[in-house]
């Protein structure tokens, strides 16, 4: 699911007034609940990190911690 989304968000483009086009990009940290009694805060910090490895190993990918 999290790379169907950093496809679509690549593929599309905002066209400003003036003509230009902005295309966008995006960096995806993913992380599972594994067990029942983690903590949001335990889930929130996993995926943090999976989110700053997909941005240091080039950026608009998709990580999973």
């Amino acid at each position: 699911m999290g790379e169907r989304l950093r496809e679509i968000i690549s593929a599309g483009a905002v066209t400003l007034p003036a003509g230009l086009s902005i295309r966008f990009t995006v960096s995806i940290g993913i992380t599972a609940l594994i067990d029942k009694n983690t903590h949001i805060e335990m889930l929130l910090n996993e995926a943090d990190k999976a989110l700053y490895q997909a941005k240091q190993t080039g950026r608009n990918r998709v990580c999973i911690q």
